[in-house]
């Protein structure tokens, strides 16, 4: 794959949620409550953004960040 094709592959394509909602439905039903209960706790971006990538997943930190903000796409919706 050339360069060209992974930054399409790659590029945020719009849409009505931000990137965070957007994994969050991916997560399981016991990941999903993991997730929620790093938020409501407190646990570090960087903690649980390890822990996502640990399982396969692709999240930056500075998303994490602006979603915890509500300075996210699906945060601007409501």
């Amino acid at each position: 794959m050339g360069l060209a094709e992974a930054i399409e592959e790659n590029r945020f394509k719009g849409g009505e949620v931000c990137t965070v909602i957007t994994l969050y439905g991916k997560l399981s039903k016991e990941d999903k409550e993991a997730f929620d209960n790093a938020l409501k706790n407190n646990v570090a971006t960087q903690t649980i953004c390890l822990a996502l990538r640990a399982e396969g997943f692709k999240l930056g930190e500075p998303t994490l960040n602006v979603h915890r903000r509500g300075q996210c796409r699906c945060a601007t919706k409501k």
